[in-house]
C-alpha cells in the first residue's frame, strides 16, 4: 500500500475524511509527514484531538498488520503484548534529537493511558466537543456553563457512563491543555453526575451462578479440535475460567503456550490483566487433587483435555502465538462468541440465563465477567481464605469483597427447607429425651437448660426418638466397663484372665489367675475371646485333653514357653 493510500485509509478509519483537503494543501502525503507537521496544521485549523486520532488509528493499523503476519490476529479491545527490552542510553539520547522531539513527546502522551483506553477516551472528548458546538459554548477551559450544558445533553441522552465522560474531559484539560480545574467546577461536575444518574434504573447485570454445577456436565476425552459449538469443549474452558477467575478479555488474550502442565500441576500465565498494565506475566499454579478417579471440576484434567484439542487444531501455528481459545479460523474469538459459550454451559446446568427486567422484557444475566464473579464466590463458599482468593484472582484492592460477600447466596434458596418442613408447623410436638432412661419426657422446663425445646413433627418424632436411643446405647457400650478382660504376650498370643483388682492395686502386683506377673511384663489387652485363640490351661480351668499347652509347661504359669518369654521380655 502506498503512503498516500495508507494516509487516506487512516483518515477513513478515524472518521476524519473532512481533514483531507487541509492535509493536501500543506503537502501531507504520508503518516510520517503528518507526525512532523503538527504546528503548521494546527495554525491552519487542525484540532489537536483530530491530529491524535489520526496517529492513534495509524498505530493500531500498523500493529494489526504485524499481528496478522504472525498468524495471531488481534481484537481491537484486546491489549497487545510487548516483549521487554533492556535500557538503552543511545535510544534515550536519540529521542531528544530535534527531528525526534515531537514524536517522542507524542509517544509519551500516548502511553499515559492504556491502548484500549485511549481510543475510547478520545471518542468521549470528541462527544464533548460536539455537544459544546451544539450549545454554542466554548469547550475550554472547563467552567460551570459548559459543564452544565454537557450534563444536560448526557441526561437527555440517558448516558449511564456519565462519570467516565467527565473524567475524560477533565484528564484532557489537565494533561493536554495543562490547566487546573477549579474547585467550583469539580463540585458542579459531581452535581451533574448525580442528576444524570438519577432515574436511569438498573444497570447491566453482573450476575453469578453455582459454579460447582458445571461438574454435572460430563467431560469428554475426544481428541477433536476445539470448537465453541461443542458443549463438552466449552465446559472445560469454563472450568479453567472459574478456577483462575478470568475475565473474558483475559481469556481472549491468552496464548496456548500460557497454559502448561508440569507433573500434577497446571500453570496459567496471564500476560496482561486489568490491574497489570505493565505486562508482568502474572502466573498462577494449581495442583491436581484427584484420586483413583478424576473429578469433573479438576482444573488439571480440564487443561489436559483442552491442550489435546489444541494439538488437533488444523493449521495450528506455534503454541506461543496460537490463541488459547481460537475461533474456527484459528484467530481470537469475538467477545460475543465467548459470552454465548458461557451461557450455553450455564444453561446446561439448569440455571436460567435470563430474567425478567424492570419493564417485563427478558434480559441476559451473564456477561464477560460471569466466570470471574462465580469463581470467587465458589472458592469463598468452599471456605477458602479471602487473602488466597485475592491472590489467585489478582485483586489488588478490596473490590473482591463485592463478589465474595454474596457467596452465601447459593444456599439462600434452601432456607425455607431449613426453617419450614413439608408438614404444617402447627402440628409440631415438643419432645425431650432423657439421657439416662432413653425415654421421651413430657413437655416442661428443664433445670439448667434454655426455655426453647427440641421440636419435631409427629411423624418424625418417633424416628428421632429411635435414632437418639440408638446413639445413647452406643455411648453406654463405649463407656461401660467390660465384664472381664484378658491379657496375652504379643508373640505367644496365649490368653490369660486379667486380675479383677487392677483398679485398686499397683501394676507390679497384677497377677493372672495362673500367677503370671503381667504388670511388669510386655502384654496386650483384649475384651473378647476369639475362636481358635490359645488359652491358658490354668486361667480357663481347662482339662489336659483340651489344653493348648504341652506337658513341659511350668506349674507356676501354666505356659509352655514361660521361660523363653521371660528371657525375651
Amino acid at each position: 500500500m502506498s503512503s498516500l493510500n495508507e494516509l487516506w485509509e487512516t483518515l477513513r478509519k478515524a472518521g476524519l475524511q473532512e481533514t483531507a483537503p487541509l492535509l493536501v494543501q500543506h503537502g501531507i502525503r504520508s503518516i510520517n509527514q503528518l507526525a512532523l507537521s503538527y504546528e503548521p496544521l494546527a495554525a491552519a485549523g487542525l484540532r489537536r484531538w483530530q491530529f491524535e486520532a489520526i496517529l492513534a488509528t495509524s498505530s493500531q493499523s500498523a500493529e494489526a498488520s504485524v499481528e496478522g503476519s504472525t498468524g495471531f490476529q488481534s481484537r481491537g479491545d484486546v491489549p497487545g503484548i510487548v516483549v521487554g527490552k533492556r535500557a538503552n542510553i543511545q535510544a534515550a539520547l536519540e529521542a531528544a534529537a530535534p527531528n525526534q522531539r515531537q514524536r517522542s513527546l507524542q509517544l509519551l502522551d500516548a502511553d499515559i493511558l492504556s491502548k484500549t483506553t485511549n481510543p475510547a477516551n478520545d471518542a468521549r472528548v470528541r462527544t464533548y466537543l460536539a455537544v459544546c458546538r451544539a450549545w454554542e459554548v466554548t469547550a475550554w477551559p472547563l467552567n460551570t456553563t459548559n459543564v452544565r450544558c454537557f450534563g444536560a445533553s448526557l441526561k437527555a441522552g440517558h448516558y449511564r457512563s456519565v462519570q467516565v465522560y467527565y473524567q475524560a474531559i477533565c484528564g484532557y484539560q489537565q494533561r493536554v491543555l495543562r490547566t487546573e480545574i477549579p474547585t467550583m467546577v469539580r463540585q458542579c461536575i459531581k452535581d451533574c453526575i448525580r442528576s444524570v444518574l438519577r432515574g436511569l434504573g438498573v444497570s447491566q447485570l453482573k450476575d453469578s451462578f453455582n459454579g460447582m454445577l458445571v461438574g454435572s456436565i460430563q467431560p469428554s476425552d475426544d481428541a477433536e479440535a476445539f470448537s465453541f459449538d461443542n458443549i463438552r469443549h466449552c465446559r472445560d474452558m469454563v472450568v479453567i475460567g472459574l478456577w483462575y477467575m478470568l475475565r473474558e478479555v483475559e481469556m481472549a488474550n491468552s496464548r496456548a503456550g500460557d497454559l502448561q502442565l508440569n507433573g500434577n500441576e497446571v500453570s496459567l500465565t496471564v500476560p496482561l490483566h486489568k490491574t497489570d498494565p505493565h505486562g508482568k506475566f502474572t502466573q498462577r499454579t494449581l495442583s491436581c487433587s484427584c484420586g483413583t478417579t478424576a473429578h469433573n471440576m479438576c482444573a488439571w484434567h480440564a487443561a489436559e483435555r483442552h491442550l489435546m484439542r489444541l494439538e488437533a487444531f488444523p493449521g495450528r501455528a506455534q503454541m506461543n502465538s496460537f490463541p488459547l481459545f481460537p475461533d474456527p479460523d484459528g484467530h481470537i474469538a469475538a467477545k460475543q462468541q465467548f459470552i454465548s459459550s458461557f451461557r450455553m454451559v450455564i444453561a446446561a446446568t439448569g440455571t436460567p440465563v435470563v430474567r425478567e427486567g424492570p419493564l417485563g422484557v427478558p434480559i441476559q444475566r451473564f456477561h464477560g465477567h460471569c466466570l470471574r464473579v462465580t469463581g470467587a464466590q465458589m472458592l469463598s463458599a468452599a471456605g477458602v481464605e479471602l487473602s488466597l482468593i485475592q491472590l489467585l484472582g489478582r485483586w489488588t484492592s478490596s473490590s473482591v469483597l463485592r463478589y465474595t460477600q454474596d457467596s452465601a447466596l447459593v444456599r439462600v434458596p434452601q432456607i425455607p427447607n431449613q426453617v419450614l418442613r413439608p408438614e404444617e408447623t402447627s402440628n409440631r410436638v415438643e419432645v425431650r429425651i432423657d439421657a439416662a432412661s432413653s425415654a421421651p419426657m413430657t413437655p416442661g422446663p428443664v433445670p439448667g437448660t434454655p426455655a426453647r425445646l427440641v421440636t419435631a413433627r409427629p411423624k418424625a418424632a418417633a424416628s428421632a426418638e429411635r435414632g437418639l436411643r440408638a446413639e445413647l446405647q452406643q455411648l453406654r457400650e463405649a463407656i461401660a466397663p467390660p465384664d472381664e478382660t484378658f491379657v496375652f504376650r504379643p508373640r505367644a498370643k496365649i490368653l490369660h484372665r486379667a486380675s479383677r483388682f487392677e483398679s485398686t492395686n499397683e501394676p507390679n502386683t497384677w497377677r493372672t489367675s495362673c500367677g503370671w506377673a503381667y504388670g511388669t511384663s510386655t502384654f496386650l489387652r483384649t475384651q473378647c475371646v476369639q475362636d481358635g485363640t490359645r488359652k491358658c490351661r490354668k486361667c480357663f480351668d481347662l482339662g489336659d485333653s483340651s489344653s493348648s499347652d504341652s506337658s513341659e509347661s511350668s506349674d507356676i504359669t501354666g505356659l509352655e514357653d514361660s521361660s523363653q518369654e521371660d528371657d525375651e521380655f
